[in-house]
């Protein structure tokens, strides 16, 4: 199991907003069946990673498909072959580090 974290910014929008673009790419994403974590500048994912990667290429298409040319995506990978890594366990991780709640 992986945590990826992704990052779209679609280029050569009309508009300076590009929200309509990424609930798109989310939408994907959760009909993908993956565990998702929409956040202000990005999405996280958790699933197996052979299977994250293969979302990437649909997640251009998404963006293609409303008419742009360009799209940059920074994409991140945490993977570990010791133990099982959730966003949910991540997240607890951090909350108990900092003494509660994020």
């Amino acid at each position: 199991m992986a945590v990826c974290g992704i990052t779209v910014i679609p280029i050569g929008t009309s508009s300076p907003s590009v929200s309509a673009c990424i609930a798109k790419v989310v939408s994907l994403i959760k009909e993908s069946s993956f565990k998702v974590m929409p956040t202000p500048i990005g999405t996280a994912i958790e699933g197996e990673l052979e299977e994250i990667l293969k979302l990437i290429p649909k997640v251009r298409d998404t963006i293609y498909s409303e008419g742009l040319n360009r799209v940059v995506m920074n994409v991140y990978i945490d993977e570990r072959n010791d133990k099982q890594l959730t966003l949910k366990g991540k997240m607890e991780s951090l909350e108990n580090k900092l003494g509660g709640k994020v």
